[in-house]
């Protein structure tokens, strides 16, 4: 599905590789931009550069997504890409028990990194099903695929994120419907720098743009996993073949990081 013509909507707009994203679906052809985040600076300036509707709002409110879908498709027209951009990192820790963040950062995390890429799909959904053809693009992470050390809420949010898409391509993959899981690693945002833990760091850090360029890739290929950092692949096979080995791995990974 090419981005040309397209209706795109992105959420987490004001930052990072949202921001990026806006810059490249208008660079490569976007019918129109409904672009959302929290009220800010951030989503305002980017609306502004790239000619777009911006639609501030919280995506932990259940009203929010469906009000957003309906004001941008209203004024836009169908959305034929929607990119479930939006994340937190909240409850990264260092040393110390890793499931200690309490229940309102386990409920953060949750809200952000999977029920809102579960709203956005239920809102979209019915209408891309009904024309016959639609993508999604979920901003998930390597920790989806792997695991972050220091990062339980992270970790396990970014699993449950991808095994919903999985889920979705699956269940809706002969309807027309597209989906692509974005999964990076270290990346050039906001968010990286208030992540300490050099495992995030190993294999090179990209840049939103790079990252934001290879997932509008994956979507016109029709590609469903879309991994920007190379080894990610190796290291995916390497956990498959051996998963005692790669716990074992970790824990020694681990414990040298903290001396």
């Amino acid at each position: 599905m090419k981005i040309a013509g397209e209706v795109v909507l992105i959420t987490g707009a004001g930052g990072g590789i949202g921001r990026a994203l806006a810059r490249e679906a208008r660079r490569r052809g976007a019918a129109g931009l409904i672009l959302s985040d929290l009220p800010g600076p951030g989503l305002e300036s980017i609306a502004a550069e790239t000619g777009a509707l911006a639609i501030a709002g919280d995506l932990r409110d259940p009203d929010f997504i469906p009000a957003l879908v309906q004001q941008g498709e209203a004024a836009l027209g169908p959305i034929g890409i929607a990119c479930a951009n939006a994340g937190t990192a909240a409850g990264w820790i260092e040393k110390g028990i890793i499931t200690a963040p309490g229940d309102e950062i386990w409920a953060l995390a949750w809200e952000v990194n999977v029920l809102s890429h579960v709203r956005l799909s239920r809102a979209v959904l019915p209408g891309m099903i009904a024309r016959g053809r639609g993508h999604l693009l979920q901003t998930i992470s390597a920790a989806g695929l792997l695991t972050a050390p220091g990062a339980a809420t992270y970790s396990a949010t970014k699993h449950a994120a991808l095994g919903l898409a999985e889920s979705i391509a699956i269940a809706h993959g002969k309807d027309g419907i597209g989906v692509t899981a974005l999964c990076p690693q270290g990346v050039d945002t906001a968010m990286l720098a208030d992540v300490k833990d050099e495992a995030t760091r190993a294999d090179g850090v990209m840049s939103a743009e790079e990252v934001a360029a290879l997932g509008f890739d994956g979507v016109e290929a029709g590609q469903f996993l879309v991994t920007p950092h190379e080894r990610v692949r190796r290291y995916m096979m390497k956990k498959a073949g051996d998963y005692e080995g790669w716990i074992i791995s970790m824990q020694e990974y681990k414990a040298r990081m903290r001396r």
